[in-house]
């Protein structure tokens, strides 16, 4: 495992010096970044108006990657395009207000040095409503369809330029909201613009709900988000179906205004850089889209997405959910968990508890969905999922979702836990393997997030922990001498002895999708 002494990710170091003329255009090294104004005059009228706010002045900036560093002209070819919506944040002391729009540019000259074009839209037009979330949405839309037409516009520096079926979405905070709707308009109008993926950096998740299918997604957020505490995001995260591949990035440390170039708020502290914040929106962002919207696996970008490698300047986690997959067990009805999606039965032996419960309710835990609650307090503790004989032979991993509770009895603070999966096939051939590995250390425990106090002196103070569950991926190659065409039980352990940073012989979990997927 590479380590680095710098605060650059390894991702990010892999974009610098990584050439690859299909990404990027000037011949094996990054584009020239130059960027273009929407001429002024330009307006919007909302199909939806709230509180009085028929219309707007759209006001934008293009970022794209030139032929040289005059910006006279767009690389030949056609490039993906990119909206990217920022939050509210002012007016206050470090607002970007009124222009928090050219406060994400690091991220926009990241992606379009890859070759895509990007936009950023000014949403603080709609700052005079509540959240305005709506509106965030009607004016990502609004940004997608100027730039189709500049594409078909033969005066234009955009005139097919733009790749029409290669489209991304980018939010932050109250704009993640924003792409959020715009996505379930899109959608609702039968998809008329060709939105092939969508990224949100702590979401907010008022006034809009879930995308209701057909959109990979990408969510990431910091655990000491002093603006978004409670996690608002990830509910729309959790709630969305399972047709397509989603992430979500949990970044320990990480705050909500850092993922700007420069805003910040009084009322949150960071734990980690803002170089090491950035570094994570660029490196996740840029490999999600790569391969959501252009349909590329490079750079080993999807192990990073799904947690098989990792980047260790960092402490984060992952949840990665495949759209393909066979389910074993993902919860049920709030009760007794004696049946999983199989068909089959789940025993609990000596488990001082083993249910189904919303994951959501309870202090510290967020999400919205049903799954189990496991306890143990003795090594010889175990739940077997016996399920009808099943093919596994075409998928590559056994998965589940886990995360620990806080301040529930069998957990101990800021340690790990390390659980082992045994498979056992119909001729009672059977293997077991540790989720602990060089990738994942074990089951973290939940973060606590650090707020600052204003008082004299100043001072920081801890506020709540995260139950926000990881993704445990264990490749199915490695349970040899076991017949992946004919498995009948996947058994939980947790028989491993107490280590240095591990306490493992009792525990309270929250355990869900266990299933076979790609």
């Amino acid at each position: 495992m590479l380590r680095f002494s710098t605060a650059l990710s390894l991702l990010c170091i892999l974009f610098i010096i990584t050439g690859c003329n299909t990404c990027n255009p000037r011949g094996g090294s990054l584009a020239f970044v130059k960027t273009w104004d929407v001429p002024a005059g330009q307006t919007y009228t909302f199909d939806d108006p709230t509180e009085g706010l028929n219309s707007v002045d759209f006001i934008a900036r293009v970022f794209y990657p030139a032929t040289d560093d005059t910006g006279a002209e767009v690389l030949e070819g056609e490039h993906p395009l990119v909206i990217f919506g920022h939050g509210r944040f002012g007016p206050t002391s470090g607002s970007g207000f009124p222009n928090n729009y050219l406060h994400a540019t690091y991220l926009l000259n990241q992606l379009t040095s890859w070759g895509y074009i990007c936009v950023t839209v000014n949403f603080d037009v709609v700052s005079s409503l509540g959240f305005g979330i709506s509106e965030r949405g009607e004016l990502f839309l609004k940004a997608v369809d100027f730039m189709l037409a500049e594409n078909n516009k033969p005066s234009s520096r955009f005139f097919h330029r733009i790749n029409t079926s290669q489209i991304g979405l980018i939010g932050h905070s109250r704009g993640g909201g924003g792409a959020t709707s715009a996505v379930r308009r899109n959608q609702a109008q039968g998809s008329p613009r060709n939105i092939k993926a969508l990224a949100t950096i702590s979401p907010t998740s008022s006034d809009t709900g879930p995308i209701t299918g057909g959109m990979p997604q990408l969510m990431i957020y910091g655990t000491w988000d002093g603006d978004l505490s409670s996690a608002p995001g990830y509910e729309l995260w959790d709630a969305a179906p399972r047709d397509k591949d989603k992430a979500y990035v949990e970044v320990y440390g990480a705050n909500h205004f850092f993922f700007s170039d420069d805003l910040f708020y009084n009322h949150e502290v960071n734990g980690i850089s803002r170089q090491n914040h950035q570094n994570m929106a660029k490196g996740f962002i840029n490999a999600f889209f790569d391969q959501q919207i252009r349909g590329l696996n490079r750079f080993g970008w999807p192990d990073y997405l799904t947690y098989i490698r990792k980047v260790d300047t960092v402490e984060y986690y992952v949840q990665y959910l495949n759209g393909t997959k066979t389910i074993i067990d993902d919860g049920g009805v709030v009760g007794p968990a004696t049946a999983n999606n199989l068909g089959g039965t789940n025993t609990a032996v000596s488990m001082p508890l083993f249910d189904n419960a919303d994951l959501g309710s309870g202090t510290g835990q967020f999400g919205s969905t049903i799954g189990i609650r496991m306890s143990w307090d003795a090594g010889a503790d175990r739940v077997d999922f016996t399920i009808p004989a099943t093919n596994a032979s075409a998928f590559d991993f056994i998965s589940f979702r886990a995360s620990q509770r806080h301040n529930v009895t069998g957990n101990t603070l800021n340690t790990f836990k390390t659980l082992k999966v045994k498979l056992t096939d119909g001729g009672g051939n059977t293997f077991t393997q540790s989720i602990s590995n060089s990738v994942y250390k074990g089951l973290q425990y939940p973060d606590q997030e650090v707020y600052p106090d204003l008082g004299n002196p100043p001072n920081t103070i801890n506020g709540s922990f995260k139950n926000i569950p990881s993704t445990f991926r264990l490749k199915l190659s490695t349970f040899t001498g076991v017949n992946l065409g004919n498995i009948v039980k996947v058994t939980i352990l947790f028989d491993a002895p107490n280590s240095s940073g591990f306490v493992n012989n009792t525990g309270a979990i929250t355990f869900d999708d266990l299933e076979f997927t790609k």
